[in-house]
């Protein structure tokens, strides 16, 4: 089914875009019970390592077959500790949406009573050669004790060093989407369905400007950031991963429909609006941290609508504005002098 590079041309009859399955992968075409990266031509131990990354029914979204993380000494592979990534040739534009299952049991398959947690990261940058890479988000799925610890199981960093903070959700299928817009630079994250976070791409996890690429995804076998800590052990089961391509705005549909002059702003914004039908709608504007520095409600009638935002109160810098109502959402990027 589902075998890597793929040129499908779908349409979708309710969105006014069409998409690109850029690449897909169930793991159904690989041998069950073996190791993964030796039978796939791209996903690969990080830097060219060999890795314990596995094939597994113990547990799977969709078929048979899914892909463990862990740390297993019993295989044969060079280093016991699964890292490996799937590289996406260095995408430098366009709006993509990146998602996959993930599957975090409550405790490890070899000891029931062994805490079990999970991590992977996204990369802006990445040369298996050279031996360099940048990082533009990491995320754990922690094991359920930090919850009396720490108050949460599931940690988000991204955005030049923020954190964002959630609970993980244990033995069940849980989908993971990344809405990526290189050309203004934006990202957004879901989990279960539920926004995470929306930030500046370019930064870089824990600090610093990198680039607006998209080079790869990388599955390693941790379960708490190192200045955490922890006492589990590091398993996860990933499956039906998804690179879609978009020609437009991933989330606008036809009863979205907006303007905002000028772009770069002084003192306020100018919003122009066109739907459909009568709809509420709500308005955010992000920094490049993906912190929330100003919000409003308005009510949408039927056709054009003129709405003024006084942002006197902002620095100096760039913004993102997010238009939301019921029916999706729109997020673009704002300057402000």
């Amino acid at each position: 089914m589902k075998n890597h590079y793929l040129l499908l041309l779908l349409f979708i009859p309710f969105l006014s875009f069409s998409q690109t399955i850029v690449y897909s992968q169930d793991f159904e075409s690989f041998n069950s019970n073996e190791l993964l990266e030796p039978q796939s031509t791209e996903i690969n131990g990080w830097w060219g390592d060999f890795t314990s990354s596995y094939v597994s029914t113990q547990f799977s979204n969709s078929g048979t077959n899914s892909a463990v993380f862990w740390t297993n000494a019993n295989l044969g592979a060079s280093n016991a500790t699964s890292d490996a990534v799937l590289e996406f040739s260095d995408i430098t534009s366009g709006m993509y949406e990146l998602n996959f299952y993930v599957y975090q049991p409550s405790s490890t398959t070899n000891d029931p009573i062994s805490p079990a947690g999970g991590y992977y990261n996204l990369l802006q940058q990445y040369d298996a050669v050279a031996g360099t890479a940048t990082w533009a988000m990491e995320m754990y799925f922690m094991d359920q004790s930090q919850m009396d610890v720490l108050g949460y199981t599931g940690l988000l960093v991204a955005g030049g060093g923020v954190n964002i903070t959630f609970n993980t959700i244990y033995d069940q299928w849980v989908e993971v989407k990344h809405e990526i817009n290189l050309d203004d630079d934006i990202i957004s994250v879901y989990y279960d369905g539920n926004l995470l976070n929306t930030w500046q791409y370019s930064l870089q996890a824990s600090g610093g400007i990198g680039v607006a690429e998209l080079a790869a995804i990388d599955l390693y076998a941790a379960c708490a950031p190192q200045n955490i800590s922890a006492v589990c052990s590091p398993e996860t089961y990933f499956d039906d991963f998804a690179l879609i391509s978009y020609p437009v705005n991933i989330n606008e549909t036809k009863s979205i429909n907006f303007n905002y002059y000028p772009n770069p702003s002084v003192g306020v914004i100018n919003f122009e609006f066109n739907v459909d039908k009568s709809i509420e709608s709500n308005i955010t504007i992000f920094d490049t941290k993906g912190v929330s520095v100003s919000e409003s409600n308005l009510m949408l009638e039927k056709g054009s609508n003129m709405h003024q935002y006084y942002i006197n109160h902002l620095s100096k810098g760039i913004y993102f504005v997010k238009v939301s109502t019921k029916n999706g959402s729109v997020t673009k990027k704002i300057v402000v002098n």
